[in-house]
């Protein structure tokens, strides 16, 4: 008898890991799309800030730094950005 129950919990316990993986490729795949959604949406505020005239050079480094450092998991991170390039624009 036992035995029998030590065979069902570890079937139960692989199960729950398969799980766990399951979950966790899930979460990697949504995170990388996020990333890859946040790097569009700074290519085209960048596009219009150069197509509109303004795009300062210094601008233009903060965005290229935070790109560098891949600051485009967070959005707080991108509206600093955004927020520094407006003072930059303005003062």
């Amino acid at each position: 008898m036992q035995d029998a129950d030590i065979q069902q919990r570890f079937h139960l316990m692989q199960r729950e890991f398969e799980a766990a993986v399951s979950f966790m490729r899930e979460a990697k795949i949504d995170l990388t799309a996020a990333i890859d959604s946040l790097k569009i949406e700074v290519e085209i505020l960048k596009t219009y800030m150069e197509r509109y005239g303004t795009l300062s050079p210094r601008i233009c480094g903060i965005v290229s730094e935070a790109q560098g450092r891949g600051d485009t998991g967070d959005r707080s991170r991108m509206d600093g950005v955004a927020r520094r390039a407006e003072a930059v624009k303005t003062g």
